[in-house]
């Protein structure tokens, strides 16, 4: 059993993806072959080590995911899980890309109100002001506002990924 750190598990993680999209992509190009042409890799063995590659990516995200449950970070004067504060911070991505979509206008447009009034058309154009209910230095200090609670969460999750320890049953038997 190998203890390992969130931040190792991550990296590990991606690698064991990499590695499994790789063995996929054999595995298909060796599945079927003309038979005065034997493949570079065995079939048999290529779907061996996908099964070990995919068995631990799955205790290990599964790992992972305990460890982030487990364990406890300060914010906002309460103590939240690893797992909520990761979910906080994907918020947070999401409320500042709703506030840097929103349309803003502040501009005065000319409208044509030409009709009938009567039997007699009569041209006329009128100015028309665009209200916001948010201003431009409102959403600058809303994004500003994210930006920060999201740079302060986020240096807590990282320094957490870095220090937090957690058991992987490793079914490779090795850390790669």
């Amino acid at each position: 059993m190998a203890q390992i750190t969130i931040a190792t598990a991550q990296r590990l993680i991606a690698k064991l993806r990499g590695r499994l999209s790789t063995l996929q992509q054999r595995a298909g190009s060796v599945c079927s072959y003309r038979e005065d042409r034997e493949p570079a890799f065995k079939f048999e063995e290529v779907m061996a080590e996908r099964k070990l590659c995919r068995d631990r990516l799955l205790t290990l995200q599964s790992a992972r995911t305990v460890a982030n449950a487990a364990t406890l970070v300060e914010h906002e004067g309460r103590q939240i899980t690893l797992v909520e504060a990761v979910r906080r911070l994907e918020e947070l991505k999401g409320e500042q890309a709703f506030y840097q979509g929103l349309e803003i206008r502040t501009l005065v447009e000319e409208v044509d109100t030409s009709g009938y009034v009567g039997a007699t058309y009569q041209r006329s154009v009128k100015s028309v002001a665009w209200k916001s209910a948010v201003s431009e230095p409102e959403r600058d200090r809303m994004l500003t506002k994210l930006s920060d609670e999201f740079e302060q969460l986020n240096g807590m999750v990282e320094s957490l990924n870095h220090t937090t320890r957690f058991n992987w049953d490793d079914p490779g038997d090795s850390i790669e």
